[in-house]
């Protein structure tokens, strides 16, 4: 019964490492392009913004890659007493809590990214408005009370 576990860990390992390296030369690839731009003003935010994902998907990869590691533990040891399981559920409790709020960072930077990407692209395209609250024309109108 612990084999197939044992084989799905090191898939799951696997290709976490996998789709890793891909996403290195993706952020590599980024980087490269984005120091290419010299005369935008946003570059600096955009190198900054897209090495912290990098960073942050590094640390949600070694908390996962810790978690493999305990489990990789608990399966090959065999029963173990209550004091080893609790430390157990403990460190799986870090990680998991480590890999959520890594991934929760990621959402919050990239949603950041793309705000500010529709907001420039808001502003630019809205240069003919007359005055700055000429852009409540661009949120949705709210629905009357039918009470």
């Amino acid at each position: 019964m612990a084999a197939p576990e044992l084989v799905q860990l090191f898939l799951t390992g696997i290709l976490a490492y996998f789709l890793w390296g891909i996403y290195t030369m993706v952020f590599g690839t980024c980087i490269y392009i984005l120091r290419r731009k010299t005369r935008q003003t946003n570059v600096l935010v955009h190198l900054v913004s897209t090495s912290l994902l990098f960073v942050l998907a590094s640390v949600a990869l070694a908390f996962s890659t810790v978690q493999i590691c305990l489990q990789l533990g608990f399966i090959s040891s065999g029963v173990q007493s209550e004091e080893a399981i609790s430390k157990l559920i403990f460190r799986e409790f870090v990680c998991s809590t480590g890999i959520e709020v890594a991934q929760l960072l990621s959402t919050v930077i990239a949603e950041m990214i793309l705000v500010g990407g529709v907001g420039g692209a808001v502003e630019s395209n809205c240069s003919h408005l007359s005055s700055p609250t000429d852009l409540s024309l661009l949120r949705p109108l709210e629905q009357p009370d039918s009470s």
